[in-house]
């Protein structure tokens, strides 16, 4: 028996020849897990048996082809999302398409936290780029320029460049000419919406607190779960929640929420030593009168509560 495909024809007889082999993925840990099992050559030679195993740490039920075509299907949304968005724009629009800015950023969310952090405070002045920090950043990459406050954005760039695009200038040459279907759909029409995809896909809090599903079993398991999505709400979020207030209206008030944190975002990237950001943690408290009054009297006001400040550069 043979199978055409798009790579040709395979023999079936020989596929149903390859010897058995059994492997465990788990679910938390599937992306490297795959990855890590596909180095081994003898992989491809071999009829693959999937266990996997649940969040809740037990073997799921199931087992042959079914189970082999969800593992792969969930290998491939994983790990399409963690890929660079300068890789993926390379694969699509070729590399004279991308900025020093497209490298950094990108850059900045390839290397591990500890180096994120040197990379940073290097960059926004608060650490020389002759720090032993820095320097070791630097080593870590085989680069053994040296640094000063001229060149060295121009050396993470190209640093970016070889971790990014040089290094894997071979699977972009095997993936550009497969992938470029991706096109006709308009998250990958441009390098500025591939971006816009991929921020989109960054978790926050209101995008977890959707995916909550809970089923409250009497008044104070709702009245738990009301406290826990009102977190980051203000009273018009909880009113648009219950329909008392318009579409048009609640929609205009999310887009003032959003550039807000947009230009708080903003302050905290530009934080360094010439420019501090500081918040200062205020909520809304009742002012009750002692007489014994009507409610109408009660009034709600902004007060300093429990005052402390934080640095939002230096999380301190």
């Amino acid at each position: 028996h043979r199978l055409t495909t798009e790579a040709g024809v395979i023999d079936l007889n020989h596929i149903v020849n390859y010897p058995v082999k059994a492997v465990t993925v788990h679910r938390t840990t599937l992306k490297n897990d795959m990855i890590q099992l596909f180095q081994d050559p003898d992989t491809l030679g071999s009829l693959l048996m999937f266990t996997v195993i649940g969040f809740d740490g037990s073997a799921e039920k199931g087992e042959g082809v079914g189970v082999a075509r969800d593992v792969l299907t969930s290998f491939w949304q994983v790990f399409v999302d963690s890929l660079a968005v300068v890789f993926v724009a390379t694969c699509l629009f070729e590399e004279e398409s991308l900025t020093n800015h497209d490298l950094l950023q990108s850059f900045r969310m390839y290397i591990s936290d500890d180096e994120r952090e040197t990379f940073d405070k290097c960059c926004n002045g608060e650490l020389s780029p002759d720090d032993e920090e820095v320097l070791e950043l630097l080593s870590s990459y085989k680069c053994h320029c040296i640094p000063n406050a001229e060149n060295i954005r121009l050396i993470f760039s190209e640093l970016a460049h070889q971790e990014l695009i040089q290094k894997p200038k071979y699977v972009v040459h095997c993936w550009a000419p497969h992938i470029q279907t991706l096109k006709s759909f308009p998250p990958f029409q441009s390098i500025e919406v591939l971006k816009e995809m991929y921020d989109e896909k960054r978790p926050s809090s209101r995008k977890v607190i959707k995916l909550l599903k809970c089923v409250p079993a009497n008044d104070a398991e709702n009245q738990c779960l009301d406290h826990l999505k009102r977190k980051d709400q203000c009273d018009t979020c909880i009113s648009a929640k219950h329909g008392n207030i318009d579409e048009v209206s609640y929609e205009a008030h999310i887009k003032v929420k959003d550039e807000a944190r947009a230009e708080k975002a903003k302050d905290t990237e530009n934080a360094g030593l010439k420019k501090s950001v500081w918040t200062i943690d205020v909520r809304a408290v009742f002012l009750l009168p002692k007489i014994k009054a009507s409610a109408l009297y009660y009034k709600t006001k902004l007060q300093v509560h429990n005052l402390s400040f934080y640095n939002l550069k230096t999380k301190e």
